[in-house]
């Protein structure tokens, strides 16, 4: 399951909606959408799913509808938080004042209209997945050695890692510092990494765990090997679907 500490929309504040009709526009999407929600409150034991729907004619509530069998635990909190996904966007959002309504004879849950609403949309930097062919990791120090993490994809403001072995501390904020990523045809690179958020995912038979981190403390030199190696990785893509490699 994923963290809860990276469902607190809290952390993600530069990315929030503060308008009503902007966050109206979006809630209404998901629920015309009927796009499954997941919900989790402070203790995070278990992630239900839900669907949206808006309330009354004036848009002042929401309406949360889902397993009949979660009415119990979803009572329990002030808040829950709301996590789901649009046009490949991440939404969230908390549900207030929840209280139990029936629907149709079904239970369901009346909350307050929230006060704002995060989008995980936009990025500073333009990011490209790591190649399959020669796979890229990042050596980070720790006790004794250095641990050796697949690359899941790379920008000139950081990297996402592939952590399924959990090795690694998920915590928002938490940095790895001097980290070393070895660049094919550029050099070596050397910063310090913070973990902005993470995600878990499953793959077959085994749940993916992917660490997204923020480049720190980067010199201008490897912050410029980083967009040779980005380009480089375009042409080469670029090339193949045309054909030519």
């Amino acid at each position: 399951m994923q963290a809860f500490t990276d469902v607190q929309p809290e952390h993600w504040q530069e990315f929030a909606l503060a308008s009503r009709a902007d966050i109206l526009s979006v809630l209404r999407r998901l629920a015309e959408q009927e796009r499954p929600l997941r919900l989790f409150d402070a203790t995070a034991p278990a992630a239900p799913l839900a669907t949206l729907r808006l309330l009354e004619a004036d848009d002042t509530a929401l309406l949360l509808q889902g397993a009949p069998d979660k009415a119990a635990a979803l009572l329990a909190p002030d808040e829950v938080i709301c996590d789901t996904t649009l046009d490949n966007i991440r939404i969230l959002f908390g549900a207030a004042g929840l209280h139990e309504v029936r629907v149709d004879g079904a239970a369901a849950f009346r909350a307050a209209l929230p006060q704002s609403l995060v989008r995980l949309q936009r990025r500073a930097y333009y990011r490209m997945p790591a190649p399959s062919a020669k796979p890229l990791h990042a050596l980070i120090p720790r006790a004794g050695g250095k641990l050796a993490v697949l690359l899941h994809d790379i920008s000139c403001g950081g990297i996402a890692l592939r952590d399924d072995a959990r090795a690694l501390g998920s915590a928002i904020g938490q940095v790895y510092p001097d980290c070393e990523i070895a660049l094919p045809e550029i050099g070596t690179v050397t910063a310090s990494l913070q973990v902005r958020n993470c995600s878990e995912a499953p793959d077959q038979d085994r749940a993916t765990r992917r660490l997204g981190c923020e480049f720190l403390d980067m010199s201008r030199a490897a912050m410029a090997a980083v967009q040779r190696y980005i380009l480089n990785l375009e042409r080469t893509r670029n090339a193949r679907l045309a054909g030519l490699a």
